[in-house]
């Protein structure tokens, strides 16, 4: 996998949590859900600055809080519209691909490295 396909699959995955975030406060501002969602809006700006910065926990992390959220909401509501369910299909997908491309983007050995630099040495 090259650098841009890498750089894509991690903007995908930062651009869904940073937009998921965003969306709550803009809930928040309306009505629409309780201050007490700041919290979650926190950790997913949080969280989606991790993966800017291609931390795989931080993806992960998102991954998993946005199922684990998804699932509780699907747990306590009767009947959930088709276009909520595509779009929470579209939020894993972008938040797969966030957790790909920081893997990748860490089994990547530099160009400029050598093959004879151990763990724990120093590259000048």
């Amino acid at each position: 996998m090259d650098d841009k396909t890498i750089a894509r699959l991690i903007a995908c995955g930062w651009i869904a949590a940073a937009a998921a975030g965003v969306l709550t406060v803009a809930m928040i501002a309306f009505g629409s859900l309780p201050k007490l969602s700041l919290l979650d809006a926190a950790a997913l700006l949080g969280l989606a600055y991790g993966i800017r910065r291609r931390s795989r926990v931080c993806a992960v992390r998102a991954l998993i809080y946005h199922i684990a959220n998804r699932g509780l909401v699907y747990l306590h509501v009767t009947h959930v519209p088709p276009a909520i369910v595509a779009g929470d299909l579209v939020f894993v997908t972008l938040y797969i691909f966030g957790v790909v491309g920081t893997f990748a983007a860490h089994s990547r050995i530099p160009e400029d490295s050598t093959a004879s630099v151990r763990a724990g040495d120093r590259i000048a």
